[in-house]
């Protein structure tokens, strides 16, 4: 095995909770071998078996490290994910909804849990195929929600899990225009329509000039208390008509908006009943990993925006 591997995994058997000089550089050592031997990755991993909890945190943190330095999340992935899972196999379990009291051994577990959470969302944000495979299983994202009130790891985890991004066609009846916008890091649709609005502004009829504050909340550029509200009613495109039934609703992910060729689809009528309001407790927790933002991507042009409508069975001009 590698000098580098044996040292620094010797230094991590040692660590107690207060990285030492000697950790420290063992730890620098093995980053800088592991750049030029990435293969050293996969044979440090056997540290997470072996280590006792507080050790085995800091070789996940040296592997998240390790990530946003531009080493492969898949290598780091192959070893970090599986000693994620069986931590959380370990952890007390729920017995209708509450968790069980801590076992002496789960009590030495907890502490250090946050910090594999954080080297998890750093190697899920450069693995998407990975982390939309997790949000799909039902039983690792009830776990996870078991967890949250255990550790904040867990929710850091669970909202690495609901990040979503995509592409999005967004289409105003009324005026027969539309746009093609992308979004990033958003978890549900209320932070949508924050960021879709700022993107969009005055472009399309109905929209405004948006508020400095409300958008950089939304972006996680302050964490100001802000609040918000729909300019348009967010319609589904499978009807034809706004309904508040075939609403878009904003606590839903964005995964899930209604697909059409392939491509998410929103339409933008007159608000029904009312403007619908959200505040910022929607915009989070933010999660440096998952920068939030939505542009716009082209102005669909006239004609192409009145075929698209037309598809749907709408008359561009309907109101």
């Amino acid at each position: 095995m590698s000098k580098a591997v044996q040292k620094f995994l010797g230094a991590c058997e040692r660590y107690s909770g207060e990285p030492c000089a000697e950790l420290r550089t063992a730890t620098s050592a093995f980053l800088d071998a592991a750049r030029g031997d990435p293969e050293l990755l996969t044979l440090a991993g056997r540290g997470f078996s072996e280590l006792a909890p507080a050790a085995a945190a800091w070789l996940a943190l040296t592997y998240g490290t390790a990530v946003e330095t531009g080493l492969s999340a898949e290598l780091t992935g192959a070893q970090l994910l599986p000693a994620f899972d069986a931590w959380v196999a370990r952890l007390p379990t729920a017995n209708d909804g509450e968790l069980s009291e801590p076992t002496r051994e789960q009590s030495r577990l907890i502490p250090s849990f946050p910090f594999v959470c954080q080297a998890v969302v750093s190697t899920l944000a450069r693995l998407p195929e990975e982390r939309e495979a997790r949000y799909r299983v039902e039983r690792t994202t009830k776990r996870l929600d078991e967890l949250c009130s255990l550790s904040h790891g867990a929710r850091w985890v669970r909202e690495a899990l609901n990040k979503a991004s995509g592409r999005l066609f967004v289409l105003h009846p009324e005026s027969g225009r539309g746009v093609e916008l992308s979004y990033q890091g958003v978890s549900n649709c209320f932070h949508l329509f924050t960021l879709l609005q700022g993107a969009i502004g005055t472009s399309l009829s109905g929209g405004r000039v948006p508020d400095s504050e409300t958008l950089g909340a939304a972006r996680g550029e302050t964490d100001d208390d802000a609040r918000d509200e729909a300019w348009w009613h967010y319609g589904d495109p499978s009807n034809a008509t706004p309904h508040i039934a075939a609403s878009i609703w904003g606590e839903s992910n964005p995964r899930d908006l209604p697909l059409v060729g392939g491509t998410q689809m929103i339409l933008l009528w007159k608000p029904l009943l009312g403007s619908r309001s959200w505040d910022a407790s929607f915009f989070r927790p933010q999660l440096a990993q998952f920068p939030p933002n939505a542009s716009v991507e082209r102005v669909l042009p006239e004609a192409e925006a009145h075929e698209r409508l037309r598809a749907r069975r709408i008359e561009p001009g309907a109101r």
